[in-house]
């Protein structure tokens, strides 16, 4: 996912400003085409296979499980994210996230464009750079990960996270530079990632395999619900505030819930082992 995400932006934001936004799109919509016919010839394998296994006994009316079975596996996904609360809280940040991600996207692609005077190269390249961010923070925090506490891990990195989205755009206003916007944008890929890895994991070892399935795809419906929200409330904004402010506020407001939550997190442990 993060070496797709390295080699998507770059190459399409450099790829854009280099042939033009109406021949992307074409070449994008090529390889989409490619792509869904790729499945075609999986499903044509697994056709094949079926028709040279044995069939079973008793037929098993498979077309209709499966129409009943999605509704009821929503149902039960979304049902055991609000009912088991290491989910709860996973799913609560995992909707914080993608709510700032939403909020910080829409606005901040405009921001660089004005900033460097550029139309996708640079927003292409620093998506490349939080990309590399998310590697390099994922395989040093695997590293270490298993000796700090996730839920101090989480808020920690989402202050930081609020931090860096900051720096960048105080950063990129004054200065105007790329290798600046480069290093602040890999810095923020860096804090990111224990947020994610850290939510994956509690999720993993929280739910039973069979539920994992349901649990990803109901906390998918959250994330994105967030993120839509957050991207259209932002975009209206961006009508009367200058991109600046919101980018500002946006980043503020993320340092703050982490922050706040660090300690609120230190104050019940405090009045824990003052009881």
């Amino acid at each position: 996912w993060v070496g797709s995400g390295i080699i998507g932006f770059s190459l399409g934001g450099v790829l854009a400003e280099w042939i033009g936004i109406k021949n992307s799109l074409y070449i994008n919509s090529t390889v989409y085409f490619l792509s869904a016919l790729s499945f075609l010839f999986l499903v044509y394998s697994m056709k094949n296979r079926d028709r040279g296994a044995k069939k079973p006994a008793t037929p098993q009316p498979t077309k209709k499980v499966l129409e009943k079975s999605f509704f009821h596996d929503l149902k039960e996904g979304i049902k055991t994210l609000f009912s088991d609360g290491r989910i709860r809280f996973v799913t609560y940040i995992f909707f914080a996230l993608f709510s700032m991600v939403g909020a910080v996207y829409v606005v901040a692609v405009v921001f660089i464009q004005e900033t460097l005077e550029s139309m996708t190269r640079h927003v292409g390249l620093f998506s490349m750079c939080i990309f590399a961010g998310l590697i390099a923070g994922s395989f040093i925090y695997g590293k270490v990960g298993q000796k700090l506490s996730r839920t101090k891990t989480i808020f920690v990195s989402i202050f930081l996270t609020g931090i860096s989205i900051n720096i960048f755009t105080i950063g990129l206003k004054i200065m105007k530079s790329f290798l600046f916007g480069s290093l602040s944008a890999a810095l923020l890929g860096f804090f990111i990632a224990p947020i994610y890895v850290t939510a994956t994991t509690i999720i993993h070892e929280s739910i039973e395999s069979r539920l994992r399935g349901r649990i990803f795809s109901s906390i998918g419906i959250i994330m994105n619900i967030g993120f839509l929200s957050f991207m259209l409330m932002s975009s209206m904004l961006a009508e009367h505030i200058d991109r600046f402010w919101i980018l500002i506020a946006c980043g503020s407001g993320f340092a703050a819930f982490g922050i706040i939550s660090v300690l609120v997190g230190f104050l019940k442990e405090v009045n824990f082992f003052s009881s």
